[in-house]
């Protein structure tokens, strides 16, 4: 389904708040960057804010990864960004293939970083954020490995390697996830509805949004009486996802790249 990019006839009474997750951008495939430059400044003409909830791209060795591919990224943020009157607040949050994007980035870019879990106004709706790797409660071995990869200490000690090394550790580590999912069930690697519950009632939230499961949708829950929304949005790969919201719609939206 295409997204239509055609000027709002007043964009003050159609500013929307976009969600993207998993692009998995890199050098690679740069029809995904084309794609993420055309939803900057053609699909999100209208954004107010932008979320990007992880997995911005395949893989993050450190802010001083200065290759071409990145410093592009870099700018098309920062313009989309702006400043003074015109500027749209970016928000990112990590996810399992760029938790190393730290602050010397994400100033750079324009972005402000997001906590592991955020609860945002959503239009006056109380909204968890989160990447969504947390939720998959099933996978025992990848939950081991997330909370080695978001110590402090160990991105630290990643960090002082020399780049060479990092992006070699991270082609392995990409290498050994590919291998772990062969061997791993759908149901596995998707959300534990018990933790999805179980999330609703820790935040006192009616409404979350992630992504990382690459399975979008909208699903929902009762959680103590009360009518519960987890949306999920879908990864960029043969097609390309995003979730609009305004005062009156959330449209979970799939387009051609």
């Amino acid at each position: 389904m295409a997204v239509d990019s055609s000027p709002p006839a007043d964009p003050a009474e159609s500013a929307a708040t976009y969600f993207i997750s998993d692009l998995h951008l890199r050098e690679s495939q740069p029809h995904l960057t084309a794609a993420f430059e055309h939803f900057l400044f053609n699909t999100a003409h209208d954004a107010s804010a932008i979320y990007i909830l992880g997995d911005f791209v395949d893989a993050w060795i450190g802010d001083d990864d200065n290759r071409a591919h990145t410093r592009h990224l870099r700018d098309l943020l920062a313009k989309r960004a702006g400043t003074g009157d015109h500027k749209t607040p970016i928000y990112f949050m990590h996810g399992n293939r760029d938790f190393l994007i730290g602050e010397a980035f994400a100033n750079a870019a324009g972005m402000r970083l997001l906590g592991e879990t955020e609860i945002i106004d959503l239009y006056g709706t109380p909204t968890l954020l989160l990447h969504g790797d947390q939720l998959c409660s099933d996978d025992h071995d990848y939950q081991a490995f997330r909370k080695k990869v978001r110590d402090p200490q160990w991105q630290q000690k990643m960090l002082g390697y020399p780049l060479w090394l990092r992006k070699t550790i991270a082609a392995y580590l990409r290498y050994r996830s590919r291998k772990a999912h062969q061997s791993k069930t759908d149901e596995i690697m998707d959300a534990n509805d018990q933790t999805v519950s179980e999330y609703f009632e820790r935040y006192n939230i009616t409404t979350m949004i992630h992504g990382h499961t690459h399975r979008p949708g909208r699903h929902e829950y009762q959680v103590n009486g009360n009518k519960c929304e987890r949306i999920v949005l879908g990864d960029w790969g043969k097609t390309g996802w995003l979730l609009r919201c305004t005062e009156t719609s959330q449209d979970l939206i799939e387009f051609d790249l």
